[in-house]
């Protein structure tokens, strides 16, 4: 029963999030379509069952026999997140960025978690979290900075360019399609 409600609440706020979005939308796939409705409709018919799960401690076990050991809510929250980035960024506008960059910067579903955690955080926070990963380290050691992946997609956002080491990208350059694609 719980499963169910929070599977719906799941597709309310991926719809929610469609409707917003769908009278900005101006991107189209070929055909015409809205590239907006594509983006929801893929998440409304993707999600995986555990991304709406309140407490998957609480549930029924998973996977036949299988229990995981650990809380996986709050990266499910992220995951939900992301899709909400892309979608938003679908719509082709500045607002849909500017509001894909308030889900990337404050989070939407994952604030509701324990953990609070955000997309842009898993860059800010990458050094204390990554710093025994020798991919981790090969790429700060190339861009010149921990956060380096941050500070690209924040120059995506806002259309200007990064300042690494190497690696930089100049936004300014790209129209909202360009700079939604480098997000």
């Amino acid at each position: 029963q719980q499963f169910s409600t929070q599977r719906l609440r799941h597709h309310k706020a991926i719809l929610m999030d469609h409707r917003t979005m769908k009278t900005n939308c101006k991107a189209t796939i070929r055909g015409g379509l809205p590239a907006c409705c594509i983006a929801a409709m893929l998440l409304m018919h993707t999600s995986p069952p555990f991304a709406a799960a309140a407490d998957v401690s609480e549930q029924q076990p998973f996977l036949g026999r299988y229990e995981p050991d650990t809380n996986v809510d709050d990266v499910a929250a992220l995951d939900l997140d992301q899709r909400s980035i892309v979608a938003r960024l679908a719509s082709g506008t500045f607002t849909g960025l500017r509001e894909a960059e308030a889900v990337y910067s404050k989070g939407r579903f994952s604030t509701d978690s324990e953990s609070s955690r955000t997309i842009q955080s898993l860059s800010t926070r990458a050094e204390e979290e990554l710093d025994v990963s020798s991919t981790y380290q090969t790429f700060v050691k190339y861009y010149g900075n921990p956060d380096y992946a941050d500070q690209w997609i924040q120059a995506s956002f806002d259309g200007t360019s990064t300042s690494l080491d190497n690696g930089n990208a100049d936004f300014s350059n790209f129209g909202l399609e360009g700079r939604g694609a480098a997000i």
